[in-house]
């Protein structure tokens, strides 16, 4: 199957029956303030600069979208059990679509814009904080990061350590070392949490199809494998400094996620899934970890600040590639402000020039 088909298959069924799905008050939902201003938008916070009230409310938060039913037609996605799982399910989906690609930055600002407005509208979220993110730069070595120490008022815990553990291959010719973990997470709010999508090898990537079977449940713990050869010689200052100098957008996107692999050129996106390990380094259904939200919003924070830094050269609504992984030629078109994404039964659909913009139009968002 060609991958621009996987994803016109499952959302002309999903747009077949939408009518019929529950439409949340904040999904999709545009802030539209008539003047957002730094006093009246929402902040983002970095994970330890939030009082212990606000992280164990983002903890609740989460909990609660996992303790929320799907929004699919039943039965269409089995993996798919309650809200949370949804986000997991639109992102495998368009995995072909939203990574490596033109669409890359803006998809990903506006699912953590749904996700954001489902913390709002169902959970309880306080209304003035958004999701906050993960700085790459502190506390590199993981395991000992206020993030992931595993206690109530972190995301959890490293797995439990691997006696057994092997070189995670990337590709065929590229493998890197195995972390400090590699089984359950056992520690902390998000101990012995289920996931059910995959997994998926990395080694499907270059065939550009989505497995069979992707929507199939196979439950399991959320496990995590953090890599201090990864999180200390691709997450650092030198790499961020270098992201931040790109000229063009197409320098900036390379500098996050590059297109051709390799030890020494991993990029910060990709760095910060493979840190993690386990779900979060899934290509396709990394969404499982609550970690991905935070590492995304990190993400948005880099395009946000490079965006922000040079006003008149046009990066704010700057663009490079396709609405295809890795761009090839004649398979979908240049992307530009009217090119359109997508998200089933989380949101509407938007334009990329609505996603341009933090601070105006639909969002009215900060980064502190």
């Amino acid at each position: 199957m060609h991958i621009a088909s996987i994803t016109v298959g499952l959302l002309g069924v999903l747009a077949a029956g939408v009518s019929s799905i529950p439409t949340s008050p904040a999904a999709g939902i545009a802030t539209r303030q008539a003047t957002c201003t730094t006093d009246n938008a929402i902040v983002r916070k970095e994970w330890t600069a939030m009082t212990r009230a606000e992280r164990l409310a983002y903890i609740s938060g989460i909990k609660c979208l996992q303790s929320l039913p799907s929004r699919f037609p039943a039965g269409l996605i089995p993996a798919a059990i309650n809200n949370y799982d949804d986000f997991t399910a639109v992102h495998i989906n368009q995995s072909f679509s939203i990574h490596i690609s033109g669409t890359f930055l803006s998809w990903h600002r506006e699912m953590l814009h749904i996700l954001e407005g489902e913390l709002h509208s169902k959970c309880n979220y306080p209304v003035q904080l958004g999701i906050p993110y993960w700085n790459w730069l502190k506390d590199p070595l993981l395991d000992v990061s206020p993030i992931f120490s595993g206690a109530d008022d972190t995301l959890g815990s490293n797995g439990d350590p691997d006696p057994n553990p092997q070189p995670i291959q990337l590709t065929e010719n590229v493998s890197i070392p195995h972390g400090t973990g590699g089984l359950c997470v056992t520690k902390g709010p998000f101990a012995n949490m289920e996931i059910r999508f995959g997994p998926f090898s990395p080694l499907l990537i270059p065939g550009g199809v989505i497995p069979a079977n992707w929507t199939a449940s196979n439950p399991r713990c959320l496990t995590r494998d953090f890599n201090p050869y990864i999180s200390t010689t691709h997450l650092n200052v030198a790499f961020v400094t270098l992201l931040q100098a790109s000229l063009t957008i197409a320098d900036f996107q390379d500098r996050l996620t590059p297109t051709a692999l390799g030890v020494t050129g991993l990029g910060l996106h990709r760095a910060g899934h493979l840190a993690l390990g386990g779900p979060a380094s899934d290509f396709f259904a990394s969404p499982q970890d609550p970690s991905f939200f935070l590492h995304h919003s990190q993400v948005d924070r880099m395009w946000t600040i490079w965006q922000d830094s040079d006003i008149t050269s046009g990066r704010r609504y700057a663009y490079n590639g396709t609405s295809t992984t890795n761009s090839p030629v004649g398979v979908t078109p240049e992307v530009n402000n009217s090119t359109v994404i997508t998200f089933g039964p989380l949101g509407e659909s938007i334009s990329l020039g609505e996603a341009a913009d933090p601070m105006a139009g639909r969002y009215c968002y900060r980064y502190e």
